[in-house]
C-alpha cells in the first residue's frame, strides 16, 4: 500500500490539480473540424491549428455541424484547396514531409472516406467505421500522402 501510496503522490506532483486540465479537443459533429484539426495539428504547434479552426468558423457560421462534403465544397467555392488555403484559412502550411498544401491533403482523404461504401461523410459515420472493427476508413485517410498514425489520432 505504500508503494500505491508513492505513486499517487509523484502522479499528484508532477500532473497538479486535475480540475486544471483543458478538455480534449473534440469536435463532435463537424467531420470538417476534424479534418482541419488532423491536418493542421501535424508537426505545428496548437495555436496555429486554433487559428486555423477560428478562420474556418468565421468563414462558415455552420462550421460546428459541417459534414467533410461540406468542407470539400468550401474548398471548391473558393477556387481550389490551394485558395481555401491562401484566401480563407490564411496558412499555406505543406503536409509534413511533402510540397502540398494542408488542404490538398484534407480534400483527398474526404474524397476517399466520402467514396466509401458506406460513405463516411459525417463524425457519426466515422464514429461509426472507427468502432465497427473495419480498417477501410482509416486506411483511406492514411493513404493520403503526408498523413500517417497521428494524422487518424487527431481525426478521430
Amino acid at each position: 500500500m505504500i508503494e500505491l501510496d508513492l505513486l499517487l503522490k509523484a502522479i499528484a506532483e508532477d500532473l497538479g490539480n486535475p480540475s486544471g486540465w483543458t478538455a480534449p479537443v473534440e469536435f463532435r459533429d463537424s467531420l470538417a473540424l476534424c479534418a482541419l484539426n488532423s491536418a493542421y495539428s501535424l508537426r505545428a504547434s496548437s495555436a496555429a491549428a486554433t487559428r486555423v479552426l477560428a478562420g474556418y468558423r468565421m468563414f462558415r457560421p455552420t462550421a460546428d455541424t459541417d459534414s467533410g462534403t461540406d468542407l470539400m465544397k468550401a474548398m471548391d467555392s473558393a477556387g481550389s484547396p490551394a485558395d481555401f488555403a491562401r484566401d480563407i484559412l490564411h496558412n499555406e502550411s505543406k503536409l509534413p514531409g511533402t510540397k502540398r498544401l494542408r488542404p490538398e491533403g484534407i480534400y483527398g482523404g474526404l474524397a476517399r472516406l466520402a467514396a466509401l461504401n458506406p460513405a463516411v461523410t459525417s463524425t457519426e459515420h466515422l464514429r461509426d467505421a472507427a468502432t465497427n472493427g473495419s480498417t477501410s476508413a482509416k486506411t483511406a485517410w492514411l493513404s493520403v500522402v503526408g498523413f500517417g498514425p497521428l494524422a487518424w489520432s487527431y481525426l478521430i
